[in-house]
Formats: structure tokens, sequence, C-alpha cells
């Protein structure tokens, strides 16, 4: 469920079933997953990232990750499309592929 608190895009999210990975690490999680992100831009050229994640059978406490984008506008962002065994990308990058011999 996403919101708006003042300037800030808040996006809270529950109902994992708990059969994806959290990240493209491949750290696991349950279905008891808590997601809380927020979105803000504090200038034109950069957006802040903050996520709370709590998971009680997964994880001790809950824990926060934070990140700052900048626009590159030289940049071509690759479309990524959420299929399942997408094992080829990563990171929104092709994988060279292994060759057997």
């Amino acid at each position: 469920m996403g919101h708006w608190e003042g300037d800030t895009l808040v996006i809270d999210t529950v109902n994992f079933n708990g059969k994806t990975r959290l990240d493209t690490i491949g750290h696991p999680h349950s279905d008891q997953l808590h997601l809380v992100q927020r979105f803000s831009r504090p200038d034109r050229g950069h957006i802040a990232y903050e996520v709370i994640v709590d998971d009680p059978r997964t994880f001790t406490r809950p824990w926060k990750n934070t990140r700052n984008f900048t626009l590159r506008p030289d940049w071509q962002i690759m479309e990524y499309s959420c299929e399942e065994n997408n094992k080829s990308l990563w990171e929104g990058r092709i994988k060279v592929p292994k060759y057997v011999k």
C-alpha cells in the first residue's frame, strides 16, 4: 500500500509468500516479511531511498538500508522482465553464458 507523507512516497508491503529471495544475492525471507520503503527527492538530480526490513522468522531484529541515486541522463536503463527462471539477468545486466566444452 502506498501513500504520501509530505514529499515522501511510502510503500508498505506485506503478504509475501516466502518463496522468493530478498535480493540478487539470494538472501531468503519468510512469509512474515514486512517492508517499508521511502522514496524522496532532496533535489532534482537525486532520489533518496530507505527500506526497513522486518522478518521475525528470518532476522533477529528489523534492519534498515539507505541509498542515494543520482540522475544520469547519459545512461540508458535496461528493461527488466520479472519472469520465473530468469537466471540470465543479474542486477539488470545480461550475464555472459558459460560454455561447456
